[in-house]
C-alpha cells in the first residue's frame, strides 16, 4: 500500500518500477510512501538470505526492483500516521481523537474529544477527564477515576474508582486497573506495560490484573 509521505516509489499500471528508502529532501522520485500491509507469495523466500538480518523496506523491495521481479502497489487514500516509536502512538491517538485525521473513533462523542463506544459503560460527568479519551466496547470506567492527557481504554477493560491514567494507552483487553494505581506515559498490552523509556514490566509487576486469567482460575477452582 502507498500513501503520501517521505519515502518514494514509482509504478506503471500498478507495477513498481523504482523504490527509494527514505530519500534525502529533493531527491525523492515521487510523493508516495511505502506503508501498510504486504502480501507475498511463498516464492519471496527465494530472494531472502537464509541468515542475517534483511529488511523489507530498505533491502528486499529495492532488490526485487533491481532484479526485475514484478510486484504491485496499491495507492491508498487517507491519513498516514507513523507509529514506529512509542511516542508516536500517543501522538497518533491524540490526532485521531481530535479529528485531525479522517478516522472517526466512535459514534458517541462527549465534550471536545471524548469518544465512547456504544457498549462501554462510563459516565462522562462522573469521572475527572482533562484531555482526550477513547473507551472501547465493553470497557468500564468507574466514577472518580482520573483521566489526564490523551488516554484510551481497551475492549472489556475496567478502570476502578480512584485509578489515575495520565497519557496512557491501554491497548490490551480484559484488564483491570485497580483503584489507587497511577499509570503515566504507558503503553499497556495484553502482557506488558511499556514505559516511555522502553522499559518493559509484566502486568503483575505493574499492579494490573488480567481479568480473564482470574476468571479461568476461579472456574478451575469451582470444578476442582
Amino acid at each position: 500500500m502507498c500513501g503520501p509521505g517521505r519515502s518514494a516509489g514509482r509504478w506503471q499500471t500498478g507495477s513498481v518500477v523504482s523504490f527509494q528508502e527514505k530519500p534525502a529532501p529533493g531527491k525523492a522520485q515521487s510523493k508516495m510512501i511505502n506503508t501498510g500491509i504486504y502480501v507475498f507469495s511463498p516464492e519471496v523466500f527465494d530472494y531472502i538470505p537464509e541468515t542475517g538480518e534483511y529488511d523489507i523496506g530498505s533491502q528486499l523491495l529495492p532488490d526485487l526492483v533491481r532484479q526485475g521481479v514484478k510486484f504491485i502497489a496499491h495507492e491508498a487514500a487517507g491519513t498516514w500516521l507513523d507509529v514506529g516509536k512509542l511516542e508516536d502512538i500517543h501522538v497518533a491517538t491524540a490526532a485521531i481523537l481530535r479529528l485531525e485525521t479522517d478516522i472517526r473513533p466512535a459514534r458517541q462523542r462527549f465534550r471536545q474529544a471524548v469518544w465512547i463506544r456504544e457498549a462501554a459503560s462510563v459516565d462522562p460527568a462522573g469521572i475527572v477527564c482533562r484531555g482526550e479519551l477513547f473507551v472501547d466496547n465493553g470497557a468500564i470506567i468507574e466514577n472518580k477515576a482520573v483521566i489526564d492527557g490523551t488516554c484510551s481504554v481497551g475492549r472489556n477493560c475496567v478502570v476502578r474508582s480512584g485509578a489515575v491514567l495520565r497519557r496512557t494507552q491501554i491497548l490490551g483487553s480484559h484488564l483491570e486497573i485497580p483503584g489507587g494505581l497511577r499509570l503515566q506515559d504507558k503503553i499497556v498490552t495484553d502482557r506488558y506495560v511499556i514505559s516511555a523509556d522502553g522499559v518493559f514490566q509484566t502486568l503483575e509487576e505493574s499492579g494490573i490484573r488480567d481479568v480473564r486469567s482470574i476468571a479461568d482460575q476461579e472456574k478451575l477452582a469451582r470444578v476442582g
